[in-house]
């Protein structure tokens, strides 16, 4: 029983350890494998600030998730802080053994939070899919749905079901609205996805009660089936079949716009011309008397016969293959992002190239000629059709795009073959804190991007390329995955504040935001200690605290609870009871000013007294439940203001339990 104990030690302690050190595949290895398949998305980050990791092959396969303080940790704390208020480090990476001990041996292509941050999907090579859900802690997972389709997914996403407000500004003034869901909703649960396999079978996963799902199917038009039935039998059994060379999707992406239609773009490593292939998805849940239903409308697919500017003519080269496509968000509407690589040299060069394509609907006008019987007319057709337009893009040299990821608003993060990290400028019209202007970046992609890491390499000095890429909850740090499995984080925002660009007044209502979503605002805290350590700033955190309480308060005692002024007048509070702000309502307002306060030495004051607020509701109820006295005689001594209420209470310790 002690060897086993030890045993259980060593490998708990091998997997919270850096793996096999100096493993990795060669750069030639990970090019092919990009062009012959989707991307794993093996990193990705949740509405609550729980980062799931499952590093890339061949390193020790493991799943495992990060948790506290990593956007402190990744500023340098003693350079923000000062050395005296430098956080202890409090990152904590937790092994998720029970979905590692569901997908075996197998490895990891998809990890995706649902929009609450509350339900995790994996997907293996194998086609197995599992939801799981989280419990009240990362160390508590539970299995809520699985489902075995028996061919690789090539991409997955979950169906909206919450409301969420966003920020509607004019000007200085900021209201934040209510929206209602966006896209097609589960109308018997909460829980819904959308998956696509490589052999073009896209279907819909819903939950009915608790474990209990539903799903219908369809397959997607030029995905060469003959049967449907065939898909069942799985990539083996059509391989046996002589079905195995059939056309096979390598990648695929789908997306939400704004108006909650499903766009779905599609790519053939095998077809030539390269092309691909956009799709306009309609889900129809089933109702009481008929079934569920897909339709998939086609777009004008897009070829690259041509280049859409000189820097990009390879493209059309035959040799230059698509290795990745994102559907992203503008707003404009849906854009489709697409990047090559080309091999040089024997496969000991490469070069690569991106190109951003917008979706956008157009008029057209078709003249028609008619004869009514006595004479002819002319009279105009309009139709309305949907186009691809050429944005912008750009070339690289030695190098390739080996992941890229998008922000809720549409700017990109890329990471090359070389280890380094871009970012794409926000536009100063976007709400966001993202970086907004060139002045002293480096921008070697090409002007719209500037670079947030430099090159990684292991220690024998060979490039360590990205390999995953995600976003903090409120969009202010970038997280990645390297293919030796190291993560880091790096900050995304706008480096000085000046009175012109609203920064600080973006903060205050990004924060707010938050806490109306219920979305973890660890990243914003440490954007507004950093501001606040600027000379110049010192008084910014104060300030924006006592702001966002009052907002957030006017919350609860406004007539329209689906609309918060973020700048509210100070008649907006209603006459109230001390009852009605209650711990439950005050949680995430005292959560934020604790966490600011901490790091604030002239704010330990209140840091402590906030700290002791909190508990008080909780030792009143500790005392109201092991008194055994009447509850006339409790109010009285507790309503007593002076020592003259000579009333004794009686308390029974055992019954606080």
């Amino acid at each position: 029983m002690k060897r086993r104990t030890e045993d259980t030690i060593s490998n708990k302690k091998r997997r919270l350890g850096t793996g096999m050190k100096g493993a990795r595949y060669p750069l030639s290895f990970l090019f092919s494998n990009m062009i012959q398949r989707q991307s794993p998305l093996c990193l990705n980050n949740s509405t609550q600030g729980i980062v799931i990791a499952a590093p890339p092959l061949p390193t020790t396969s493991s799943i495992y998730s990060l948790t506290g303080d990593i956007y402190t940790i990744s500023n340098n704390s003693s350079q923000h802080y000062g050395p005296s208020l430098a956080p202890t480090p409090t990152i904590k990476k937790t092994p998720v053994q029970v979905i590692e001990n569901y997908h075996k041996q197998h490895s990891i292509t998809l990890l995706q939070w649902n929009q609450k941050g509350t339900t995790l999907a994996s997907v293996d090579e194998t086609g197995k899919i599992a939801l799981w859900n989280l419990e009240n802690s990362v160390e508590n997972w539970s299995l809520t749905y699985e489902v075995d389709l028996r061919q690789p997914i090539a991409a997955i996403l979950w169906l909206n079901a919450d409301r969420e407000y966003v920020a509607n500004r004019n000007g200085n003034e900021c209201v934040f609205t209510r929206e209602k869901v966006v896209g097609p909703r589960n109308p018997f649960g909460y829980l819904a996805f959308v998956a696509v396999t490589v052999h073009g079978e896209i279907s819909v996963h819903y939950q009915r009660n608790g474990s209990i799902f539903s799903t219908f199917s369809t397959t997607l038009p030029k995905s060469g089936h003959r049967d449907i039935s065939r898909g069942s039998t799985g990539c083996y059994g059509m391989s046996l079949a002589g079905l195995g060379d059939w056309q096979r999707l390598s990648h695929a992406s789908m997306e939400l716009d704004k108006n909650g239609n499903l766009y779905l773009a599609t790519y053939y490593s095998e077809c030539h011309p390269k092309t691909v292939y956009l799709y306009n998805v309609s889900i129809k849940f089933p109702g009481k008397h008929d079934g569920g239903a897909i339709y998939c409308h086609s777009i004008p697919e897009l070829r690259f016969i041509t280049a859409p500017e000189p820097s990009l003519q390879s493209i059309a080269d035959p040799e230059t293959t698509v290795n990745h496509i994102l559907l992203s968000n503008s707003p404009t509407g849906i854009v489709l992002n697409v990047c090559f690589g080309e091999s040089k040299d024997s496969n000991t060069r490469y070069s690569g190239y991106y190109g951003k394509w917008t979706i956008q609907e157009t008029t057209q006008q078709i003249p028609c000629n008619y004869f009514d019987g006595d004479s002819f007319g002319d009279d105009t057709i309009t139709r309305k059709r949907t186009e691809l337009k050429y944005v912008s893009g750009f070339a690289l040299a030695d190098r390739f795009i080996t992941s890229i990821s998008s922000t809720r608003a549409g700017q990109l993060g890329v990471g090359l073959s070389d280890g380094s990290i871009h970012m794409e400028f926000q536009d100063r019209s976007d709400f966001g804190l993202l970086k907004r202007s060139t002045d002293g970046e480096t921008t070697v992609l090409s002007p719209s991007f500037w670079q947030v890491t430099g090159a990684h390499s292991f220690d024998n000095g060979s490039c360590d390329p990205v390999l995953g890429i995600t976003f903090s909850p409120c969009e202010t740090h970038l997280i990645h995955l390297l293919s030796s499995g190291r993560i880091g984080s790096a900050r995304i925002t706008q480096d000085v504040p000046t009175e012109d660009d609203g920064i600080v007044l973006t903060l205050e209502q990004s924060i707010e935001l938050s806490l109306l979503n219920q979305i973890d605002n660890l990243d914003l805290i440490s954007e507004l200690i950093r501001i606040g350590q600027l000379k110049t700033h010192k008084d910014v955190p104060d300030i924006v605290i006592n702001k966002t309480l009052t907002a957030y308060e006017c919350f609860f005692y406004q007539d329209d609870v689906n609309t918060l002024q973020a700048t509210p007048a100070s008649d907006t509070i209603k006459q109230h009871t001390t009852n009605d702000w209650d711990l439950a309502r005050s949680r995430p307002a005292y959560g934020l000013a604790i966490g600011t306060y901490r790091y604030i030495p002239e704010k330990r004051i209140e840091f402590k007294n906030l700290i002791k607020a909190i508990q008080l509701p909780i030792i009143l109820e500790c005392f109201m439940g092991s008194c055994t006295s009447d509850l006339d005689d409790i109010l009285d001594v507790l309503d007593s203001t002076t020592d003259s209420s000579k009333k004794a209470l009686s308390f029974a310790p055992g019954n606080h339990q």
